[in-house]
């Protein structure tokens, strides 16, 4: 929403929200145009965000933030239904509608709750910042190709011509881990603000290392959800041949955690001291 990102440009440039006063002191020592964000050092940038200055201020009447784009985020859902059925060659597909109303209602229930709990995050989320690392780019690209190909694949085989058949405990099985990266996306979210979209150091919102919740166990449980739904979505929607795109998908999950990781490691303060004590990336006890 526009109100959202003028008023988070005004609290990073030191400008005061309406009703406040601003600070002559600030506006001296920062004299920035206005649309321009200047690259103060990381403490400085920590300080500010410890102490509430450059986060959004609560707001009840934007409890449900960016409906522009939120209702885009539907509409794409909605392509990736039609081509779904269109694939599978008929609507009563019953995996791929439950596969759809849950992504559907996933989404929204999480979409809400950041919106009202921690809006600057969503935005972080829904944005593609100057300093995102180049080779990231590329891999988010194939990676949602072969996710696309996942579901395609699905819906020929499960949908249409029934290339190979998935016993029901199996697709039970399916099921039991998308609930379990359901809750693992949730809780990722809950302690770490700089959980970003793409790999980048967010020197504009204060990064630090974050050591909580899932964090003190391995470094990087948002990965290791991707890689548990790359196997669990084929197996629920009822196709094995669904699992090659799947396995490569979750392939690429673990070269791009390796990458973020060195990233990590060269340019954020006090990851490698993290890192020491938090041995392992992935999976505990093997990588």
């Amino acid at each position: 929403m526009k109100i959202c990102r003028e008023g988070a440009d005004r609290r990073l440039m030191g400008d005061a929200w309406p009703g406040q006063e601003t600070n002559p002191q600030h506006e001296e020592t920062n004299p920035q145009p206005a649309g321009q964000l200047g690259r103060p050092t990381q403490p400085e940038v920590r300080e500010k965000f410890k102490s509430g200055e450059i986060r959004l201020p609560p707001d009840d009447k934007l409890w449900f933030p960016w409906p522009r784009r939120y209702f885009s985020g539907v509409v794409m859902l909605g392509c990736v239904g039609i081509g779904l059925f269109w694939l599978a060659g008929r609507w009563s597909w019953l995996q791929g509608w439950a596969l759809l109303l849950f992504i559907g209602l996933f989404v929204t229930a999480i979409t809400i709750w950041l919106g009202r709990t921690n809006p600057d995050l969503l935005a972080e989320r829904r944005r593609v910042a100057d300093n995102v690392e180049p080779w990231d780019k590329v891999l988010v690209r194939v990676y949602s190709v072969l996710l696309m190909s996942m579901l395609f694949v699905a819906a020929l085989d499960a949908g249409r011509y029934g290339w190979s058949s998935v016993p029901a405990a199996w697709q039970a099985a399916g099921w039991l881990g998308l609930c379990l990266v359901a809750a693992m996306v949730w809780h990722v979210m809950s302690v770490n603000n700089f959980l970003s979209s793409w790999a980048r150091i967010q020197d504009d919102r204060g990064h630090v290392v974050v050591t909580r919740g899932a964090y003190g166990w391995i470094r990087h449980p948002m990965y290791l959800a991707g890689v548990i739904s790359a196997f669990s979505i084929p197996l629920l929607l009822g196709s094995w041949w669904a699992l090659i795109p799947g396995v490569l998908a979750a392939a690429l999950l673990f070269v791009r955690t390796a990458l973020e990781d060195r990233m990590l490691m060269d340019k954020l303060d006090g990851y490698r001291e993290y890192a020491a004590t938090v041995r392992y990336r992935l999976l505990r006890g093997i990588w």
